[in-house]
């Protein structure tokens, strides 16, 4: 029974993926959809993160580097489409939220806020 629903799953994500673009595929699970704005924003040095939450600092700016093949940029890690560092800008402004949490400072109560922020990130750009 196990083996015949992760068929029907695999099979379910396979003709799925053949109706929409993927930037990966392993083992038919889908590990990240293509940003169907992948090559946003000249390679000008302006911000792609619009996200203007600042509970523990700003979410690092993300940048078109002008590289074919991984354009855009987050504190020196290139990723192959924006989506990706718009998600890896927001998960790093969590992380320092809730490194300031976890130290007492007062500026963040808890990380639960954190995750709330990190949350309203993900979503400007979903």
């Amino acid at each position: 029974m196990k083996s015949t629903i992760i068929s029907l799953c695999t099979l379910m994500l396979a003709a799925s993926a053949a109706a929409t673009p993927l930037a990966h595929q392993a083992r038919g699970f889908v590990l990240q959809r293509q940003a169907s704005n992948s090559t946003a924003g000249a390679a000008d040095g302006t911000n792609l993160q619009t996200f203007t939450g600042t509970l523990g600092g700003a979410a690092p700016p993300v940048v078109n580097n002008g590289d074919a093949k991984r354009p855009f940029t987050i504190d020196g890690d290139t990723f192959v489409n924006l989506n990706g560092a718009l998600g890896r800008s927001c998960d790093r402004q969590k992380n320092a939220c809730a490194s300031l949490a976890n130290s007492g400072d007062a500026t963040v109560t808890s990380v639960a806020q954190c995750d709330d922020q990190n949350a309203q990130c993900h979503a400007a750009f979903a």
